[in-house]
Parts: C-alpha cells; structure tokens; sequence
C-alpha cells in the first residue's frame, strides 16, 4: 500500500514556504506521495454547484485562493527527494496539448522522475468557458 497527502494549494496556506515545508514534514514521515489538484478559476455565482454544496455555500472553504498545481508540485519537488508527486486530476482539456506535455515534462526531470500525471475533465462549465474550452467536448 502507498499513502499520500494532498499540498496545500489553496486558502490561508496556499504559500512557498508553507508548501515546502509541508512537503518535507511529509517526506521525512514516510508518506509516499504528494497530490494537487487543478482549479481554473473560482466564479462568485457558478452554475455548477460543487458536488455536496449548495448555492447558497457553492464551495469548500479556501477555494477562492487556489495555486497552479505544476508550479505548487515544483515547489515541493525542490524541497524533496524521494517522494513521488501527483496530480489528481489535471484538467487536461483547458491547456493546449503541447505546452501541457512541456510543463509536465519539464516538471518530471526537475523532480527527477517522480511524476505521477493524473489528468481528468473537470466538471464546471465556468471554467470551461473562461479558458474558451467547449464543455460538451470534454
């Protein structure tokens, strides 16, 4: 069995310094892997309601504070060695292909391999449109 933790991507601890040290704390205790997730956006009246909120609390707490998740893996794979990280799930619909493949790639020879790409297609039609990516082609 492989144990993870997801990084705090998102709200009041959604900083550099916070993300490194979070990922080693996590490293040096023995867990296996270090998660984020993707996030386009975050619309002050969505017409998609997160999954087991309501319109009235559209979003977990924190989710108007959420960082890259390619650029939040970077942080934790310079201040880690060994422990593999992941993304669960990145949106790949809303990135051209090509430059999605360069970020990753690159990511994955600064963290010397250690790379676990997760990529899904999102649920929230907001965020398709505000990157101009059609919803129903996902």
């Amino acid at each position: 069995m492989h144990i993870g933790m997801a990084l705090p991507q998102y709200g009041t601890h959604a900083r550099p310094e916070l993300i490194a040290g979070f990922a080693r704390d996590a490293e040096d205790a023995g867990f296996d892997a270090l998660w984020v997730g993707d996030r386009a956006l975050t619309p002050v009246a969505p017409s998609d309601v997160y999954p087991g909120y309501s319109p009235e609390n559209p979003y977990p707490p924190g989710f108007t504070t959420f960082l890259d998740p390619v650029t939040v893996l970077t942080v934790a794979a310079t201040a880690t060695e060994r422990v593999r990280l992941g993304t669960s799930t990145l949106t790949a619909p809303w990135y051209p292909p090509l430059l999605l493949a360069r970020s990753l790639a690159s990511l994955d020879r600064i963290s010397g391999g250690r790379l676990v790409a997760g990529l899904g297609i999102g649920w929230m039609r907001d965020e398709y449109t505000a990157v101009n990516a059609d919803f129903t082609r996902r």
